[in-house]
């Protein structure tokens, strides 16, 4: 079945929704794309206040849509390493204080779900809340649960999305892991620079997401997950996938 997308929000290192001019390219600093935060209008300072970014990021993008459409029936979130700055800190915190008295924010803003929580407790949405943490395919399965949510409940739309932040303790390892390039190329020469590995980058984005073709901005027809370092084994599982899906 068509999954269609019918509204998108998004933070992102780039100008995004909160933006108007999206012809300037921002390049990454230091090896990493750091996102670029808004004013957050629609998050009450004294919960804005216990944020942390990746949660920030992940509600205030999708207010941008839930202010605008009918309540969802469902949040579906996808994340990498979702929370895992404040996770750190309050594993630091037990050592520090030999796991006494502990302040309980960076505990609950370093689980994984909780901007999905978050986003249910400021909605008051009582429905379907689920999150996926699979690395680098956490989103691909958030996916594939909204489609398996409509073809039960095909009258239905759920707020769809994915966010991650970049923690010194995820990139540290990933860096040594040889993941992330070594030197700051532009997003120019992004493609043709040579050196090995990608860029660090973070962000949060949104999507409403139905069987209802109206007014929809895209719609996803195929979807497949890849976890392979053989490069022609990707080749051909794309251009299988190509020729399964593109008319």
């Amino acid at each position: 079945m068509n999954l269609y997308i019918n509204q998108t929000a998004s933070i992102a290192p780039q100008n995004n929704c909160f933006e108007t001019d999206i012809s300037l390219i921002s390049n990454a600093v230091n090896g990493k794309l750091i996102a670029k935060e808004p004013v957050y209008t629609g998050i009450p300072a004294g919960i804005l206040r216990r944020m942390g970014k990746s949660v920030r990021m992940g509600v205030g993008a999708a207010l941008q849509l839930i202010d605008k459409e009918k309540p969802m029936d469902g949040i579906i979130i996808g994340t990498a390493n979702g929370g895992m700055e404040d996770c750190m800190k309050f594993l630091e915190q037990l050592i520090q204080y030999n796991e006494g008295l502990l302040t309980p924010a960076s505990f609950v803003q370093g689980i994984p779900n909780a901007v999905a929580g978050q986003l249910g407790l400021i909605t008051a949405n009582k429905g379907y809340n689920v999150t996926h943490v699979h690395r680098g395919l956490a989103f691909e399965n958030a996916v594939l649960d909204a489609i398996m949510q409509l073809n039960d409940f095909p009258g239905n739309s759920y707020l769809l999305g994915a966010v991650d932040e970049i923690s010194n303790y995820n990139y540290n390892i990933e860096l040594l892991n040889g993941n992330y390039k070594k030197v700051d190329v532009t997003a120019a020469d992004f493609y043709n620079g040579g050196a090995d590995g990608s860029v660090a980058g973070e962000g949060g984005t949104m999507f409403v997401v139905s069987k209802q073709p109206q007014d929809a901005q895209a719609a996803i027809v195929g979807i497949t997950t890849i976890h392979s370092t053989d490069e022609q084994l990707v080749s051909q599982i794309l251009d299988n996938f190509l020729l399964q899906y593109l008319p």
